[in-house]
Formats: C-alpha cells, sequence, structure tokens
C-alpha cells in the first residue's frame, strides 16, 4: 500500500482593526508579513452569515513562489508526514 503524505501549516491569529473615513481599515503588519502581503495586492472580500472574509487572491507567480518555498521545507526536512488523512486529523488536533 502507497503512503499517502499531507503537508499542513495551521496558524491562527486574532486582532482588532479601527475603520478610518473611508471605511478603510489596516491589516496588522505581523498578519501582512506571515501573508506575505504588500502594497497593490488583491484581497478578496466577501459577506457571509455577517462576517466579512477577507483573503489573499493567489496569482500564478504567488503559487509558483508557495511550490518554491514548500520545495525548499522538503529538502530541509521540516515537514511531518503522515499515512493517512485520519492520522493527520488526529495529529492536527
Amino acid at each position: 500500500m502507497q503512503k499517502c503524505r499531507f503537508i499542513a501549516i495551521i496558524l491562527n491569529m486574532n486582532t482588532t482593526a479601527k475603520i478610518q473615513s473611508r471605511g478603510t481599515f489596516t491589516i496588522p503588519k505581523q498578519i501582512r508579513d506571515i501573508l506575505g502581503l504588500s502594497n497593490g495586492d488583491m484581497l478578496s472580500v466577501n459577506l457571509k452569515n455577517e462576517r466579512i472574509i477577507i483573503e489573499p487572491i493567489k496569482t500564478n507567480n504567488d503559487l509558483q513562489k508557495d511550490i518554491l518555498s514548500s520545495l525548499k521545507d522538503l529538502k530541509k526536512g521540516d515537514f511531518i508526514t503522515f499515512s493517512s488523512s485520519k492520522e493527520m486529523k488526529r495529529k492536527m488536533n
């Protein structure tokens, strides 16, 4: 039986931001740094169940950067292996 490998990064962070005039607000620097956001990046803004959901829009260039970064992590041995998705869920909880 072939083993499955899953790589997962789970990061949760809570913070607040104050709405300024004209409805603008600043995403805290720590969050921008973690997500690799910079001036001019596009964000998706959605309203769901009275919640505002803001997510970065990935471009092909961003995807290429993520893949290269993941490959570097793999080469360094910086990953966790799982034999199944059930095992992954157990270990991640």
